[in-house]
């Protein structure tokens, strides 16, 4: 199972003491039981219990490490900085606060952090009448890791209200507002792309932009004269 914690809802890591994890190398998106984590998050536990702390230890490639690094936990927020919070193993203990107190046994969570995506993508303004030749074409970086992939949705923008585009799921988008009127108007358009991992979708990013809509112009009135006509 596979859970994420990000900067809008951090979920909260419950130590079931007593389980046993023996890995060694770099966590992996396939890792099992991994915790998926988006960068910049911080990594927040359960309460400790009255009168106990948490001692958490980690290491970047070992689940068994014989030097682990030491990490600072907030003990008002029972969390690990978001500074601190790097893909490895984390070797958390629980013990009480009082002298001479024994420590619990080892509970190991593997952690991945994806990193922030960054997505941009091009757009220009446009006449109503070329709307479906027009190619908005969206750049994500990073790469999404072995184990996911990139997801994409666009929307229309009015004020505050954001509207689903059906179907718009790909990295390149025709836009689809028209101008029915005869002078310019203008359209946002947002995307939104996240990584995908076992149907699942994380860490989400956005980007929107602001273009015209160019009206078709007013048909003319073209009064052809007798051209080609001659009196004798």
């Amino acid at each position: 199972m596979k859970r994420i914690i990000t900067k809008l809802a951090i979920a909260t890591i419950v130590v079931l003491f007593g389980n046993s994890f023996k890995s060694v190398g770099q966590v992996t998106l396939a890792t099992t039981d991994v915790q998926i984590v988006c960068e910049g998050a911080p990594l927040t536990l359960g309460s400790p219990g009255s009168s106990n702390q948490w001692i958490v230890k980690y290491d970047a490639t070992s689940a068994t490490p014989s030097s682990p690094t030491t990490l600072t936990i907030d003990p008002a927020t029972n969390q690990i900085a978001a500074a601190d919070v790097k893909t490895g193993y984390y070797l958390i203990t629980n013990k009480s606060t009082a002298a001479g107190a024994c420590e619990s046994d080892i509970q190991t969570i593997a952690v991945y952090v994806l990193p922030t995506l960054v997505p941009t993508f091009t757009s220009a303004d446009y006449c109503t009448e070329n709307a479906a030749s027009t190619i908005f074409t969206a750049s994500v970086t990073p790469a999404a890791p072995t184990g996911s992939t990139l997801v994409y949705q666009w929307y229309t923008v009015s004020g505050t209200t954001e509207t689903i585009i059906s179907g718009a799921t790909s990295a390149t988008f025709n836009p689809t507002i028209l101008n029915t009127g005869t002078t310019s108007i203008t359209a946002t358009y947002r995307l939104k792309t996240a990584y995908e991992i076992n149907s699942l979708k994380y860490c989400p990013q956005s980007i929107e932009h602001t273009v015209n809509v160019l009206p078709r112009p007013t048909t003319p009135t073209i009064t052809v004269g007798n051209v080609g006509q001659a009196n004798f």
